[in-house]
């Protein structure tokens, strides 16, 4: 007979590659008597179907050609001089990706949820959509209002682990399309270091208009001797009074102990040669440790220092702004940028 199905097919990351695992099968697909000796196994990478190991003889193999970070799994199948066997996927993990948490793009089949993924409550329309809303690229997540459902309902991850770190930063891209009525809708996102079993709200609001679409920041801080936690999307109310919710490109990576960052500035876009003109520098602090020893500058195209001025002390996730002045030299005319330093 051709061999059953491996067992046990796991991946698991090393550095950028990805280390697939399984065990040889020890019968028939068919019921048939299977001799031990001469089974091979085909290896395909997915997301799309890419070949990596074509007649392996072990029962592992190291993929070192990761295209580029992603959420990766692997189908291994048995093979004798019978003909083809039985097939079988790994778990989805997360390669080429040192230093990050968690990346997903939600490049799943359309109407269904990513892999490991549960809806809980109501039944909320959650799901894969072949749109890009948000700004990132199709597919992504969904909330849409059709069929229209009453309640409360969060879609929650897979296990995410946090062994080994205190704070995290998620970015995502995220947009609400909201509809002309609303009765005290709300949106959130959670996070759960127990399993699901209590939930922490990251970012909750009551729903009276759209949320543009865009990039977004949200900080997480891991308690003391937690090793994993769950993130869930949460909407509560009725989905009537909404269009459309939409998520893409969700990052999770650990925060930088000094990680200070320049992130607007807003000011007159037309200065006048001679005239002082006020520019608002806004400043974030990405990093765990509370910062009071910095400078903050306005800079002009060629890394030409306008302005300065000391910095105040600012702790973990908090903003601070800054006002400099420049005044552009007689003779100083035609277009150039500025930037905050």
């Amino acid at each position: 007979d051709v061999p059953a199905a491996p067992g046990d097919v796991t991946l698991v990351p090393e550095g950028n590659f990805g280390h697939v695992s399984w065990t040889a099968p020890t019968v028939g697909l068919n019921g048939g008597y299977l001799s031990g000796t001469g089974i091979t196994y085909r290896v395909v990478r997915m997301p799309g179907a890419v070949e990596v190991a074509e007649a392996a003889t072990g029962t592992e193999f190291l993929d070192t050609n990761i295209p580029g970070i992603g959420n990766y799994y692997y189908v291994v199948t048995a093979s004798n001089a019978i003909g083809v066997g039985g097939s079988a996927s790994s778990n989805v993990a997360l390669l080429a990706s040192e230093g990050v948490v968690m990346y997903e793009t939600f490049d799943y089949p359309t109407g269904a949820l990513p892999p490991g993924w549960v809806l809980e409550g109501v039944a909320h329309n959650w799901a894969i959509t072949n749109t890009s809303s948000a700004g990132g690229s199709a597919p992504e997540l969904q909330l849409n209002w059709n069929p229209q459902a009453t309640g409360l309902s969060r879609v929650v991850t897979t296990p995410i682990s946090t062994q080994g770190y205190e704070s995290l930063r998620m970015k995502y891209r995220t947009y609400l399309n909201n509809f002309s009525t609303n009765e005290g809708e709300i949106g959130a996102i959670d996070v759960s270091f127990d399993g699901g079993e209590t939930w922490e709200a990251l970012w909750e609001t009551e729903i009276t208009a759209s949320i543009p679409a865009g990039q977004y920041e949200l900080y997480i801080d891991v308690p003391p001797g937690k090793t994993d936690m769950h993130l869930g999307f949460r909407f509560e109310g009725n989905s009537y009074n909404i269009n459309n919710w939409y998520f893409d490109n969700l990052l999770i990576e650990p925060v930088l102990d000094n990680d200070l960052a320049a992130t607007h500035i807003s000011g007159n876009v037309t200065p006048s040669e001679g005239m002082e003109s006020m520019y608002t520098i806004t400043i974030l602090n990405a990093g765990t440790l509370a910062q009071s020893d910095y400078t903050v500058k306005l800079m002009k195209e060629g890394g030409i220092e306008l302005a300065s001025t000391p910095g105040t002390a600012i702790g973990f996730g908090e903003t601070n702004t800054f006002q400099l002045p420049w005044t552009p030299e007689i003779g100083q005319t035609g277009a150039t940028y500025l930037y905050g330093l």
